[in-house]
C-alpha cells in the first residue's frame, strides 16, 4: 500500500518537471483568436434573431 503512495508521488513530481517544460504558444495563440472573436457578439445574437425578423405575422 505504502508502495503504490510512493508511485504516485514520483509520478506526481515527473509530471510537474516535464510540466515546466512545455511550450505554450499554441494556447498563446489559440486564447487570442479567441479573444478577438469575443468581440463579434452582437453578430451572432443578429443572426440567430434573423429568422424571427424575416418571419411574417
Amino acid at each position: 500500500m505504502k508502495r503504490l503512495g510512493l508511485g504516485r508521488a514520483i509520478a506526481v513530481v515527473v509530471a510537474i518537471a516535464l510540466g515546466g517544460c512545455t511550450n505554450l504558444d499554441a494556447v498563446k495563440d489559440f486564447a487570442n483568436a479567441a479573444g478577438g472573436i469575443a468581440q463579434y457578439d452582437a453578430l451572432v445574437v443578429d443572426y440567430v434573431a434573423f429568422p424571427a425578423r424575416q418571419k411574417r405575422c
